[in-house]
């Protein structure tokens, strides 16, 4: 197949190509978020109502608390007890 410049490319033809490519983008963020959703520690009831915004959202607080656990519990290992900042996890 030979390769044809951009220039010589009816606007019609490249209008739709980026359509093509911005909607195979979208399936596959939306795809993404889909798994995202199943993998929270929530209810099922409680996942699907949550918007793809609201899942990237909580994905996000999740990451971030587990990584804070992670720092805490390293602390704790070398202290020997827990930091006072545990007490948010409540």
């Amino acid at each position: 197949m030979a390769m044809v410049p951009m220039e010589e490319l009816p606007p019609a033809d490249f209008d739709r190509s980026n359509k093509g490519a911005s909607k195979q983008r979208r399936d596959q963020i939306n795809a993404e978020i889909s798994v995202m959703r199943d993998l929270l520690p929530l209810p099922e009831s409680s996942r699907q109502r949550l918007s793809q915004l609201q899942v990237m959202s909580v994905s996000c607080v999740y990451i971030r608390k587990c990584n804070v656990l992670q720092n805490l519990f390293q602390c704790q290992s070398h202290e020997g007890e827990l930091p006072e900042a545990v007490d948010f996890l409540q």
